[in-house]
């Protein structure tokens, strides 16, 4: 759901903080990390940030890379300049020009493919030339997901970044022993970090009642929160699926709980699931050119607020 859509809740300081990051051009060069657990919040802050920067006059420049798509050489990079591409590209000198063009399969290699340092001088002069024009916000959501040219290219980037007003609004999920982002290093003291963590028992209240529409038992509620640790996705699928369960039934772990409730599709419907999750822009048509019938078989993933579906669109509820 759009952040401008819904009331963001428990993250008052948080919110705080990335409109203070977006309302300080005269500290610009910077950037902002959100860091948290899956399910934690992170990306609802972060599409939050973004509107927030197109309401005060930033040119926005996102992606939202998946751990399927790392192997894919620019594919950040291609989302990242996307139209603005066009406006800045053309102007490049030749060299670069054509670097970038070749990096975002707008043209042929030729005899000679372009070089990474290329690559990402072009990417550094496209993002200078954007800026010369309004403040430029460059996003990123899951940050650890990016691929490895594209993160190589905004890091050369950011650390050849002086007094340009562009910001770096990105997101991590923190999974265990995390080693830094390349980015980290590259903004040193620019860098801010934002920990996102778990949810009060009030705030875990309030979004069930907001968001569900109902009020739970006390003690059930307790032990939503116990479960899920604060964790506002966690809370939200054990509060579907506390319905004629006991609380000592409710699952133990996240993972458990997507796949129980996965595992209770039809067949026909988890068929479906399979190949919108196997294409990187998942649509209803697509889906039903390679299974015959798997269109019609979306509805229970909707219903069951695993996919919504926008304009014939797949669109997954959470990453996990």
């Amino acid at each position: 759901m759009e952040a401008a859509a819904i009331a963001i809740v428990g993250r008052d300081e948080e919110l705080s903080l990335v409109a203070a990051f977006l309302q300080a051009p005269h500290e610009l060069p910077a950037a902002l990390l959100l860091e948290g657990e899956a399910g934690i919040g992170k990306s609802t802050v972060w599409r939050h940030g973004v509107e927030l920067a197109r309401g005060n006059g930033f040119r926005v420049l996102e992606t939202r890379p998946s751990e399927s798509e790392t192997a894919l050489s620019f594919a950040g990079l291609g989302d990242l300049l996307g139209e603005a591409g066009n406006d800045v590209v053309p102007d490049l000198p030749p060299p670069q020009r054509r670097a970038l063009e070749v990096a975002l399969l707008l043209r042929e290699p030729g005899e000679t493919r372009p070089e990474a340092r290329e690559i990402s001088t072009a990417f550094l002069g496209a993002l200078r030339a954007l800026a010369r024009r309004q403040p430029l916000l460059v996003a990123v959501d899951d940050a650890q997901w990016l691929d490895v040219p594209s993160s190589a290219a905004i890091d050369y980037a950011a650390r050849r970044l002086r007094d340009e007003p562009i910001a770096l609004l990105l997101t991590r999920r923190l999974i265990g022993d995390d080693e830094p982002l390349p980015l980290e290093r590259a903004f040193d003291d620019r860098l801010r970090r934002v920990g996102l963590g778990p949810l009060s028992l009030g705030s875990l209240h309030r979004l069930l009642r907001e968001r569900l529409d109902v009020a739970l038992p006390r003690p059930l509620l307790r032990r939503i929160h116990e479960l899920s640790g604060g964790n506002p996705f966690f809370a939200l699928e054990l509060a579907r699926a506390q319905a004629g369960e006991r609380e000592d039934q409710l699952p133990e772990t996240l993972g458990t709980l997507v796949r129980d409730r996965l595992a209770a599709l039809p067949a026909a419907t988890q068929r479906a699931l399979a190949v919108a999750a196997a294409v990187q822009q998942p649509t209803a048509d697509l889906v039903e050119k390679v299974a015959e019938g798997a269109a019609d078989a979306l509805g229970p993933a909707e219903q069951a607020h695993i996919i919504e579906l926008r304009g014939g669109c797949i669109q997954f509820a959470h990453p996990l």
